[in-house]
């Protein structure tokens, strides 16, 4: 309900009801898929982007710091598992791949990747749930994303991996921006079993309780 209410009012006929994970994402680290998906991959490290590529979501601060993020990280591989992209043809190289998982094997390629940066900084962003975030968190894999007041309700307001602006491309913003990737692959400043509590509340069984709740009003 973020993008309809975005003063985030209280309107006393209304009741937020928040996103919920199925329960096959989860850590799949030590599976035989995850490896594989690894494997295929290759690289020291794997960025991961999953999803829809529109204008507010394009990766170029990404693609952008690829010269810094070779050198910082030698052997990185980046993976854009594209569903449908509606801005510029992304060019595949060595260490950006372009690729699809099927449906079932969505948490083992998650699980594969070291950090999901999703690029998005649009005004839904603010306040908006995030499916890329929270699916990714569920699997124990650390998110680098813009803050915003939704991000920082998933995430908590000490989350490391926040960028202030995505859509800043200056020589600076690309600096912080492979510094944070380096951070978050190697999950430095990150409390052990973080990622895990903070997406529990969007599992199928705390969702169960909520509904459970608003249905007894």
């Amino acid at each position: 309900m973020g993008t309809l209410n975005p003063d985030q009012e209280k309107w006393p006929t209304a009741v937020p009801f928040y996103q919920t994970v199925l329960p096959q994402y989860k850590d799949m680290r030590g599976s035989v898929r995850t490896q594989e998906i690894r494997d295929q991959i290759g690289g020291t490290v794997i960025v991961g982007i999953f999803g829809r590529i529109t204008k507010p979501s394009y990766p170029d601060l990404l693609l952008r710091s690829m010269p810094l993020l070779r050198e910082k990280i030698p052997g990185i591989k980046v993976v854009l598992a594209i569903t449908t992209n509606k801005v510029r043809e992304i060019q595949p190289t060595d260490d950006v791949i372009i690729t699809r998982f099927p449906y079932e094997d969505m948490p083992y390629a998650l699980s594969a990747c070291d950090v999901i940066a999703p690029a998005n900084h649009e005004w839904g962003w603010q306040f908006s749930g995030a499916m890329r975030v929270i699916e990714p968190m569920t699997c124990n894999t650390p998110v680098l994303c813009q803050k915003s007041p939704a991000r920082i309700e998933m995430l908590g307001k000490g989350y490391p991996y926040f960028m202030d602006d995505m859509a800043d491309l200056s020589p600076e913003n690309q600096q912080e921006y492979t510094e944070l990737i380096y951070l978050a692959a190697f999950r430095i400043g990150l409390p052990g079993g973080y990622l895990t509590k903070k997406a529990a509340f969007y599992s199928v069984e705390q969702s169960a309780k909520r509904l459970e709740k608003i249905l007894s009003l």
